[in-house]
């Protein structure tokens, strides 16, 4: 796989590099591809502060950014992550993140195809 860049080399340029829009493109694109525990607890580390990225500033919407990641991997503590950004965030534009948030667990993923399902078997006609 020429060219491939793992996820681990991602996070170093992300947690080294001090050109702030390459570091930017690095933390984008790690928050796009990360999907394991490590790469949760990474970006849960971002959100309590635990480590700082010496060229990317979190700003709410990078904040809301990493915990819309982390609701769509379906973290356990997403509950307490959540209440936490609304304390931090208490704007109309923090209400909608976090509606968003919601939004992208995979629960209410779920929840919606299965009313999708129900609404495509009330609109057969029933079988004879």
């Amino acid at each position: 796989m020429a060219g491939y860049i793992n996820l681990k080399t991602r996070w170093q340029r992300v947690t080294t590099d001090d050109d702030p829009d390459r570091a930017s493109l690095w933390f984008n694109l790690f928050l796009q591809s990360g999907s394991g525990p490590v790469s949760q607890d990474r970006l849960r580390s971002l959100l309590d502060g635990a480590v700082n990225l010496p060229a990317v500033q979190l700003s709410e919407d990078l904040r809301w950014k990493i915990l819309l990641a982390l609701s769509m991997l379906g973290v356990s503590d997403y509950g307490s992550l959540l209440s936490v950004e609304r304390e931090r965030d208490p704007s109309d534009q923090g209400e909608k993140f976090a509606i968003a948030t919601d939004a992208a667990q995979p629960e209410a993923h779920q929840a919606d195809v299965e009313c999708s399902d129900l609404r495509v078997s009330l609109a057969k006609p029933a079988q004879q």
